[in-house]
């Protein structure tokens, strides 16, 4: 149901629309992670949608529709009041991006008090649609999906354990599950298809805040986790700042993540990107 509305939405924006089933299989991957969708109904019948996340301070809304045969009634206001009251988080800003030649999306958020903030540019590389790899330095980097949930849960406890806290599976799942309701990214290491470590980490907006970066206690030489960090940074944000809680930092790793770049910033450290260009 939502990924036939979205294939709507996309065509009324003017945008490529791909197979149904490549945008059902996007929905299922941003529900399991940490986006939420409401389904707006009249007279039984689907009338709209929308999918938001919430951010630290902030809920960014990424799509929000209404049906071609339900608009014109005050529907469209009526709905986002309600998720204003009942769904989104109380007393943070809203964000919502609209696009540049769609006048009448302008018109109505105006008419529900947003205000402009900033300019939205894009510019597409001729090789942008090129299939990439994410492999650096025979280091695999890939989205972790539902299933990979163990392969996490079994290296959160390693890292637990390395800072005193040991947990046993059945904490440890409940604990990682609780994380990844926030808008983390997760992602494993592989190398031979194998896998040998992980990341979790944050868009900021400013920056990326890497809150968990494991290397499988197994795995820990030949330089792995260097290599496996700059493959993540490779693949996911290359020449962003990035900032880590030195809660996570200071029973050893402090060495290794001062070889990578990072600098002491009160409590945290945090690289520059700046600096990657000096």
């Amino acid at each position: 149901m939502l990924a036939d509305m979205s294939h709507r939405l996309m065509e009324v924006q003017g945008i490529p629309t791909p197979e149904l089933e490549e945008i059902e299989d996007s929905f299922s991957r941003m529900l399991t992670s940490y986006y939420r969708a409401a389904i707006l109904t009249r007279d039984g019948r689907p009338a709209g949608y929308a999918l938001w996340r919430d951010e630290p301070g902030h809920t960014f809304l990424r799509h929000f529709f209404i049906e071609d045969w339900a608009r014109g009634g005050g529907l469209g206001q009526q709905f986002f009041a309600a998720l204003a009251q009942d769904w989104f988080q109380q007393d943070v800003p809203i964000y919502l991006d609209v696009m540049d030649r769609n006048g009448p999306g302008h018109a109505f958020w105006s008419k529900l008090g947003f205000t402009r903030e900033c300019v939205g540019l894009k510019w597409i590389p001729e090789n942008a649609f090129e299939s990439r790899s994410h492999h650096t330095d025979g280091i695999e980097v890939i989205e972790a999906a539902p299933g990979d949930m163990p392969e996490l849960v079994r290296l959160y406890q390693q890292l637990c354990a390395a800072h005193g806290s040991v947990y046993p599976l059945e904490e440890a799942e409940r604990r990682l599950a609780v994380i990844l309701k926030a808008p983390y990214r997760a992602n494993l290491f592989r190398e031979d298809s194998e896998t040998v470590g992980s990341a979790l980490w944050m868009e900021m907006g400013d920056h990326i805040f890497l809150r968990h970066f494991t290397i499988d206690e197994d795995h820990r030489r030949g330089g792995i986790g260097a290599r496996a960090f700059r493959a993540l940074e490779t693949a996911c944000f290359p020449e962003r700042e990035i900032e880590l809680n030195a809660t996570d930092l200071m029973a050893g790793p402090e060495t290794f993540w001062k070889s990578q770049g990072f600098k002491p910033v009160g409590t945290a450290l945090r690289r520059d990107a700046k600096e990657l260009l000096s």
